[in-house]
């Protein structure tokens, strides 16, 4: 597979400019193990992804994690 962006889009669809890759990350009272597990995405060689972290009301430092990562491509949503 060619990992250059594609210059135009198949007829009548819209070019996409984002990240080739998404990962999810459901979540729910683990703060620990999601620090490790952010990292973990955010520390593979390709680069061209996006974490999305999807809190189910934790009452625990879930938030302030993932805010620790600062980093663009990391989005937290509860």
């Amino acid at each position: 597979m060619n990992a250059a962006r594609r210059e135009s889009a198949p007829e009548g669809l819209p070019l996409w400019d984002g990240p080739r890759v998404s990962v999810v990350i459901p979540t729910r009272n683990r703060a620990a193990l999601l620090r490790r597990a952010v990292a973990s995405v955010l520390e593979q060689t390709y680069s061209d992804l996006e974490v999305i972290v999807v809190d189910d009301a934790s009452d625990d430092d879930t938030a302030a994690v993932v805010a620790s990562f600062n980093d663009a491509r990391v989005s937290y949503y509860r």
